[in-house]
This record gives C-alpha cells, sequence and structure tokens, in this order.
C-alpha cells in the first residue's frame, strides 16, 4: 500500500471545507472529511495509479469524491502519494498549481 501524503496546500483546503461544513453542521463536517479522506487513502492507496490523469505533462491524477476533487502525484520509485489540493467540482481550477 502506498503511503499518503498530504501537502501544506491540501491541508489548508481541507480546514476551509471543514469550515463550510461546519456552518450548517459542525459533526456533519467532521464526519464528512473523516468518510471522504478515509475512502481516498484506501482507495488511492491500494491502487495509485488507477486514477486517470489530469496533467499528464506533469504527472497528476483526479480522484473524484463526491462534489469534490482531488488532485495527487504518485511516486512509484518511493511508493508516495502526494495530495496537491482538494477542491469542489464547480471551481476553476488554478492551472498555477499544474506546473
Amino acid at each position: 500500500m502506498a503511503y499518503v501524503d498530504f501537502s501544506d496546500k491540501s491541508k489548508s483546503d481541507i480546514a476551509v471545507i471543514k469550515s463550510f461544513i461546519a456552518q450548517d453542521n459542525p459533526e456533519r463536517a467532521v464526519s464528512y472529511i473523516k468518510e471522504a479522506l478515509g475512502k481516498f487513502i484506501r482507495t488511492v492507496g491500494a491502487f495509485p495509479s488507477a486514477c486517470p490523469k489530469y496533467s499528464k505533462r506533469n504527472n497528476i491524477r483526479r480522484y473524484v469524491s463526491g462534489d469534490y476533487n482531488i488532485y495527487y502525484k504518485y511516486n512509484r520509485d518511493t511508493d508516495i502519494v502526494e495530495v496537491l489540493h482538494i477542491i469542489h467540482s464547480s471551481q476553476i481550477i488554478n492551472s498555477l498549481f499544474l506546473d
């Protein structure tokens, strides 16, 4: 199973998502994050190359979790998944993070 590491940016994204959900339901905010990230870690940790590449040039893959897209890189040599960014699917992705 690949090791899953969260970048500072993705940790910030998680905090924003949790805060947004907590405005309506603080308990659900915590459970949603645990469920979504738990499923992501189990799935991508076991099959890191299974998700489609979002950017072939930068080897960035996209995992869809409900209304959110989780962008990550997988390094086969180290067997590490690096989560780069987590955004709502309605948001326009900043192409700068792909470089």
